[in-house]
């Protein structure tokens, strides 16, 4: 690994959501890059509550946190992150958080970014009455560790509590969103610092990017090298059939040079419960 690229040097990082917690060190340690939190009104970009909607995909709306962040510190470097959680795109019944972070180097004129898919998240939208016994919500909402938000249930407008952390201002929120039409819905506040198992993602995503930066081409020796995408095609072990998901090799790539390498997987057979003719 290679810290030389970066040591010394600040990099903006465009969050309210108290991401540097996990991202900064993970850039210092692999490195030596300074963060600098910049005061970005980020959910204008997309909230997990729906009262702002995300109008783009995740990436994007990463690098235009970035780019917010450089722009208001004048810096050339940039850090932004952004998270998808709903049901997860492989396993059914299962709910997963998808968190993307991207790096800008306008000097190089590069962007390097990494992608971490995790099923360890704390997630829950129940309605209630201000009648209802909340324990058992306690429970599943890892509630105080994990924030909650209120809203009335059953319309769009109305208050939304958000960043609730405490069982008496839960009661109280429940009986103001509840007097709309009766119920009130509690969900997870998924922002990152109030979702400690989201913020373990973002901590395993800033951990990869920034092991991926420190990482040089063996071309052009600049930073970033790592996979750009998957290779994907491998047969069945009972009966031979292609597995068209299944992946057989990870491309490898620069992201300023047009360097690239094929890397093979150690496993060149998907097991039968995987085949679509073995287990249909």
């Amino acid at each position: 690994m290679d810290t030389g690229h970066y040591a010394g040097q600040t990099a903006a990082l465009a969050t309210r959501h108290h991401k540097e917690r996990v991202i900064a060190p993970a850039f210092h340690d692999a490195l030596g890059l300074h963060v600098s939190v910049i005061d970005i009104d980020t959910d204008s970009f997309g909230t997990f509550a729906g009262d702002i909607p995300r109008i783009d995909t995740p990436f994007n709306t990463a690098i235009a946190k970035a780019r917010a962040g450089m722009a208001k510190s004048g810096t050339s470097l940039g850090i932004a992150s952004e998270g998808t959680i709903g049901p997860d795109p492989v396993l059914p019944f299962v709910t997963s958080d998808i968190e993307t972070i991207v790096f800008i180097d306008d000097d190089r004129e590069i962007v390097i970014s990494e992608t971490t898919r995790s099923t360890d998240i704390v997630t829950i939208r129940e309605e209630v009455t201000p009648n209802s016994d909340l324990a058992g919500l306690h429970t599943r909402a890892d509630f105080p560790r994990h924030g909650l938000i209120v809203r009335p249930s059953g319309v769009l407008d109305g208050p939304i509590i958000k960043g609730i952390t405490d069982a008496t201002a839960l009661v109280a929120a429940i009986l103001q969103c509840s007097a709309v039409n009766g119920t009130a819905v509690v969900e997870s506040d998924l922002r990152a610092g109030f979702s400690p198992t989201r913020m373990r993602n973002i901590s395993a995503c800033a951990e990869l990017l920034a092991q991926r930066i420190a990482t040089p081409c063996p071309e052009c020796a600049g930073p970033g090298w790592g996979p750009i995408e998957p290779v994907r095609g491998l047969p069945c072990s009972a009966c031979g059939a292609n597995v068209e998901t299944a992946i057989r090799a990870d491309v490898l790539g620069c992201p300023a040079c047009s360097a690239v390498l094929q890397v093979a997987r150690p496993i060149q057979t998907v097991e039968p419960r995987w085949c679509p003719y073995c287990n249909p």
